[in-house]
């Protein structure tokens, strides 16, 4: 399960990739997005909105150099059932992003997947991501300053 969001983080889209079977189906943003194998999944990510992350060599005391924006996830409340060689999961997921010395809470949602063992190895036969918590898209309303009566 570790394996999951280091890849992630790390945009390493092949490492990620090779964690689904062959025949394995990722499902996200409501079913809209649905790929189904390696070669696929490792495809979407590689050539979409997500690309590499391309990390800078200049010192900084932040975690994320001027201009970048760093991703941690992070996976918990597991649950897992073993049924000889499958099983079922859930764990809860957020996204924490870090740019210009700032970190927020990005996202935030759930798991729910079908694993397989293949070739000796845990996969995920369907991985389902399902967003509990969205990114906000409009900015945070401003509350008003309390207003005095003019005289």
């Amino acid at each position: 399960m570790g394996d999951y969001p280091r890849a992630l983080d790390a945009s390493d889209w092949k490492a990620y990739s090779a964690l689904f079977t062959k025949d394995g189906t990722l499902i996200m943003n409501g079913g809209a997005t649905k790929k189904t194998g390696p070669a696929a999944i490792q495809d979407f990510f590689s050539n979409g909105p997500f690309g590499a992350q391309v990390a800078s060599a200049a010192p900084s005391p932040c975690p994320a150099a001027p201009g970048a924006h760093r991703f941690m996830h992070v996976v918990t409340n597991l649950s897992l059932q073993i049924d000889g060689e499958t099983a079922t999961d859930q764990a809860y997921w957020e996204t924490i992003g870090t740019a210009d010395c700032k970190s927020v809470v990005e996202g935030a949602g759930h798991y729910e997947d079908v694993l397989k063992r293949e070739d000796g190895h845990w996969r995920f036969f369907k991985r389902e991501i399902f967003d509990d918590l969205p990114p906000r898209t409009t900015p945070a309303p401003v509350a008003a300053a309390p207003s005095t009566p003019k005289p």
